[in-house]
């Protein structure tokens, strides 16, 4: 990954890249997407899931996501 040492990459910068052989992969960034005010803990669960569960992140294993052979 020399490459991004180089003056092309200078606006690849903050990026969280994985390699697998000659496959890079992109990854987002943790970011806030959704806030819920809390007034019952006791309904904390039931209130993710009903107000910001269509946001959930997709839960597939990297097993599942990288279930292909790598480019080598």
């Amino acid at each position: 990954m020399t490459a991004l040492c180089t003056p092309a990459a200078k606006g690849i910068t903050g990026q969280l890249l994985g390699v697998r052989g000659r496959e890079v992969f992109l990854f987002g960034q943790p970011r806030p997407v959704g806030k819920l005010d809390v007034e019952k803990p006791e309904t904390l669960a039931q209130d993710l899931t009903a107000k910001l569960g269509q946001k959930f992140t997709d839960m597939t294993t990297d097993l599942e996501a990288f279930n292909t052979e790598p480019l080598v």
